[in-house]
């Protein structure tokens, strides 16, 4: 177990001190890189990409665990397009900022990991993201404020759009790795082809759109535009709720089902139910950690008959009976830790 603890927080400093140099690096970039009598004169248009940027990544669903909302990038990208790549990093930073922020305070989530760590890192990213792609789009010709796409500056804006995602997903691919290590980054792989190309790649051209719309057709339009991205995000974000309540409905029906088989076949010894358990319990919950223990207060001891750590098993042990494992076998109740969160 104490093996276990310690690397699990060798993990956790890993990525920890990845996602701050990431996030340092990115502040300290777009510092440099700021013109800020060009920031001020750029503050309104600022606000508003900046805003709406936040309510697409509040409206917007996650393909994988921990990595930015769909549809998001269409806007940082639209922003970049129109103000150029220095002060559309800051649409991009301040909005990936504010959305981790508000989300954590949502959440009552107030811990480094959630307050300082993904905040920094999420805002440090797409600084890079936009200063790189920014200056990729400049340099393959790409105008700033284009009134009107042609298929030779199709060149510069597909490039852009392609590096954007590439660049996020290698640098959310690498955290996958240093939480789980290879088999954390298979399922990020399989997700990202899966779903991530989907909704996060294929909506992209959509910010040339939403460009056009702010320099060629004036505030009102773009207004216009935004509220129908809005009501998209948002009917999105329902079809994919009730899409991930009816798909994990019928995982945990084929689950009980076969759990069900499986009972009526096994011997009733209390090994082949424990790991019958343990292998249904898996198919339903996706746990980074899962323990099952039986506990024996004549005896002060506690079985833990299942341990595994990223589906890697620990070996058996017995183990002495603490007060709080006393506690649950007498009230037969969870014990809640207000300070653990998901």
């Amino acid at each position: 177990l104490e093996m276990a603890v310690t690397r699990s927080d060798w993990r956790a400093r890993w990525i920890a001190s990845y996602s701050v140099s990431i996030g340092i690096a990115g502040w300290v970039l777009l510092l440099c890189a700021t013109r800020w009598d060009t920031l001020r004169s750029h503050l309104w248009p600022l606000f508003l990409f900046t805003a709406l940027s936040v309510v697409i990544k509040r409206l917007g669903f996650h393909v994988a665990r921990e990595v930015t909302p769909s549809l998001v990038g269409i806007v940082d990208l639209a922003a970049l397009f129109v103000l150029g790549p220095a002060v559309g990093a800051w649409v991009a930073v301040m909005s990936g900022l504010l959305y981790w922020e508000l989300s954590s305070i949502r959440h009552r989530l107030f811990s480094w990991r959630f307050m300082v760590e993904h905040p920094l890192f999420s805002s440090g990213l797409k600084a890079l993201m936009a200063l790189g792609c920014g200056e990729l789009y400049v340099g393959l010709g790409g105008s700033i404020a284009p009134t009107t796409v042609t298929w030779r500056s199709l060149v510069p804006l597909l490039s852009t759009l392609a590096a954007w995602f590439s660049i996020d997903r290698v640098a959310w691919g690498v955290r996958a790795f240093l939480r789980g290590g290879t088999r954390e980054l298979r399922d990020f792989l399989r997700n990202m082809l899966a779903h991530s190309i989907l909704v996060e790649l294929v909506p992209l051209p959509l910010s040339i759109i939403i460009a056009l719309a702010y320099v060629s057709m004036g505030e009102p339009a773009f207004v216009l535009l935004a509220l129908a991205l809005i009501a998209s995000g948002a009917l999105l974000q329902r079809f994919s709720e009730v899409g991930g309540d009816l798909e994990h409905h019928v995982a945990e029906l084929t689950a009980l089902n076969d759990f069900g088989r499986a009972l009526v076949e096994a011997q009733l010894g209390m090994d082949p139910l424990c790991e019958l358990l343990y292998q249904f319990c898996s198919q339903m919950v996706d746990a980074p950690v899962f323990v099952l223990e039986l506990m024996y207060p004549e005896q002060n001891l506690v079985d833990v008959v299942v341990h595994a750590e990223q589906g890697e098993r620990q070996p058996r042990r017995t183990l002495p009976l603490t007060g709080e494992m006393q506690w649950m076998a007498n009230a037969r109740e969870a014990l809640l830790n207000n300070n653990v969160k998901r």
